[in-house]
Parts: C-alpha cells; sequence; structure tokens
C-alpha cells in the first residue's frame, strides 16, 4: 500500500546543519509520511529532482533572493516563477492530495497549487530583525498574506505565536524536542565546567562572557567559529587558562563527565534573540541531564531553575553556576518531569491534533 506523501517546503538546503525543519522532517517519516523535501531555491539552479535517505528532494530556481524583494513587481514575479516549478515537480514527482508543511513565510501562493492542507510554521522572527522600515513593512506584509492563507500557524516561540495572531484567529505553539529519551549521567562526581556547544559567533555577548571567565569560571566552546567574531577579542578570551576551545561535534562525541551546566549568554540587544522561547539544542542537552543557564529573555519557556535558569549580570551568573555544580545531582528529578511533555511523541501528537493528517 502506498504511504501517504507530504510536501516540506524551506528555505534550507537538506546539507545544512539539523535544524527544526530537518526535525519535522524526520518526524513525520515516522508518523508514516512519504516526504517530497523542497529545499532552499536558488538563483543558480534551475530543476532538480533527487532521492536520498527514502526523502525526496526538490531543487529549483529562484528569480529574486526574498531580502531583495522590496517591491511589489519582485514579490509578483517570484511567485510566479516559484509556482511554475512546484507544479512542475508535483506533477513529475505524481504528487496527489498532500497536505504540506510549510517554513517559507513568503509562500503566501501555496494553496493555489497544494491540494491538501497547508500548516506554515514560522520559526524566526524576520520582521523585529530587519532595521529597514520599508523593507520590515514588506517582509510583515508577506507573512500576514502567508498566514492568512494557510490552513493553520504555528510558531516557535510566544512572541512569533503573538505576531501571528495579529493575522489569524488562532495560531498554535510548536517547539523543539528531544531527540533522544533522558539518559542518566554519572552521579557523584565532581563537575566545574561550564558548557557552550553552538555557533560561536556575533548573537554572544562577550562582555558577559569575558566578567564570567575573570571570576574563575572554567568555559568550554564546542562549535565552529564564525567570521562575525572579532579576532582581537577572540585571541584575548583564549589568553585565559580557564577557557578551552573545540571544533564542532556531534552531540554524541561530547563528553560530558565534568560539565555543571550549559551556558546562553546571548546578546539581548538583538531583537531576534529576545523573542527565543527556548533554542534547539537545549532539550538534546537536558537529555543528557545538563541544566541550561540562559540570559534573562522576557519569553523563555516557564521551568524550575533546577532545569533552566536565567540570569541577569555576572553576579547572578557565577553564583548559578555555583549552584549547578554543587546540586547538579538534585538537577536530575526536575530535568526528568520537564522532558516528559518534550519528547517526539507529544509533537506527534501535537501535529495530529493541529494538522488532522
Amino acid at each position: 500500500m502506498k504511504k501517504p506523501q507530504v510536501l516540506v517546503f524551506t528555505k534550507t538546503r537538506w546539507s545544512e546543519p539539523p535544524r527544526l525543519r530537518h526535525q519535522v522532517t524526520h518526524l513525520l517519516g515516522e508518523m508514516g509520511y512519504d516526504i517530497v523535501f523542497f529545499e532552499k531555491p536558488s538563483f543558480f539552479t534551475w530543476f532538480k529532482i533527487y532521492e536520498k535517505d527514502n526523502i525526496k528532494f526538490v531543487k529549483h530556481f529562484e528569480l529574486v533572493h526574498h531580502r531583495l524583494r522590496i517591491f511589489n513587481v519582485f514579490i509578483f514575479l517570484n511567485a510566479l516563477v516559484s509556482k511554475v516549478f512546484i507544479r512542475k515537480a508535483l506533477k513529475r514527482l505524481d504528487v496527489g492530495k498532500a497536505p504540506a508543511v510549510n517554513f517559507c513565510y513568503d509562500y503566501f501562493f501555496l494553496k493555489e497549487i497544494v491540494d491538501g492542507k497547508v500548516i506554515t510554521i514560522i520559526n524566526d522572527d524576520f520582521v523585529n530583525k530587519i532595521k529597514n522600515e520599508f523593507i520590515r513593512n514588506k517582509t510583515e506584509s508577506q507573512i500576514s498574506r502567508t498566514a492568512k492563507k494557510s490552513t493553520y500557524n504555528l510558531a516557535v516561540s510566544y512572541p512569533l505565536k503573538h505576531q501571528l495572531e495579529r493575522y489569524v484567529d488562532e495560531a498554535g505553539l510548536f517547539l523543539p524536542w528531544a531527540e533522544e529519551q533522558y539518559i542518566t549521567p554519572v552521579i557523584g562526581r565532581k563537575r566545574n565546567v561550564v558548557l557552550f556547544f553552538g555557533y560561536i559567533n556575533y548573537r554572544i555577548d562577550w562582555d558577559l562572557v569575558l566578567g564570567i571567565i575573570e571570576r574563575g569560571v572554567k568555559i568550554r566552546f564546542i562549535g565552529p567559529i564564525e567570521s562575525s567574531v572579532d579576532s582581537k577579542l577572540l585571541q584575548k578570551v583564549r589568553s585565559y587558562t580557564n577557557v578551552e576551545f573545540k571544533k564542532a561535534m556531534g552531540i554524541d562525541q561530547v563528553d560530558f563527565s565534568d560539565i555543571c551546566c550549559s551556558l546562553l549568554p546571548w546578546d539581548t540587544s538583538l531583537e531576534g534573540i529576545r523573542a527565543i522561547t527556548i533554542n534547539n539544542k537545549c532539550f538534546n542537552l537536558l537529555a543528557r541531564g545538563i541544566p541550561q543557564l540562559y540570559v534573562d529573555l522576557p519569553y523563555l519557556i516557564e521551568a524550575d531553575d533546577k532545569v533552566i535558569g536565567k540570569c541577569r549580570n555576572v553576579d547572578e551568573f557565577v553564583e548559578q553556576i555555583n549552584f549547578y555544580s554543587d546540586n547538579f545531582d538534585n538537577c536530575q528529578k526536575p530535568i526528568q518531569d520537564f522532558l516528559d511533555k518534550h519528547y517526539s511523541n507529544r509533537r506527534m501528537m501535537d501535529l495530529k491534533k493541529h494538522l488532522n493528517f
């Protein structure tokens, strides 16, 4: 019997580091769907269909990059071109009445060409990250059109959910999840290292990090160092003996034996940062028993401070880090209880409830 199909529209290449779009795609596969994944359109690609890991992929031409569509004529022409290639792919793949999960805020035209339901997931603060008011208004207009023409809308944070509710009567919250079940860490061990696991870039509040380092806290950075980090600043951070940098690696390769918590020292002056409810890696780190320590974000998910703490300044961070170092074992039961609502089976239930696939 032929499996039901689902379409996934993204501005992501499958080869990119895993994001929510990848997680949702794998989740749909676990739910028994045959997936057609539309990768990031490109001016340098005409049309290509290929298959990998039991997923059918489509790449196609893009007339104008979404950040350059500042005039209505560009928006109209690009939508026209995209519709031509998407229709071509659907015909070539003999796609019937399949629903679509859409991550593209500017795909307001999908209901015209997709026979099934269109579920849009807004996974970034596309509006507030744009400084130019004219471009920001154009972006918001496209999000509004896309939301209104979708069957249902989901968002990955509370402020993005509220943003959607300005355009439609109802929107749902759809958070990431732990991809593995909780693994009990080694108990009774001295832990005095703070982990930063992820992209090392401009989003980090380096003044905050330096303040924590100067108080003697040991920090281990694991991840790619991007060019947006000032080289002199990076050299200064590296000069401290209580700081260690390791190359990017998968979570399965990380040695957690001396880690007391994971640090997220983001720069809260960045609008996109303030809109975060929880980041993708958080649940997977919690599944390893590692408490999370955030900056004071206004929309951070509610949790026991043994699970997710938030701090406003260097003193508070150092105090909370010392707490996790001294009470790591006592944090494990609250972490387990918190994760019960954040595994893939719960997100499957959310999809079925909201989408009725």
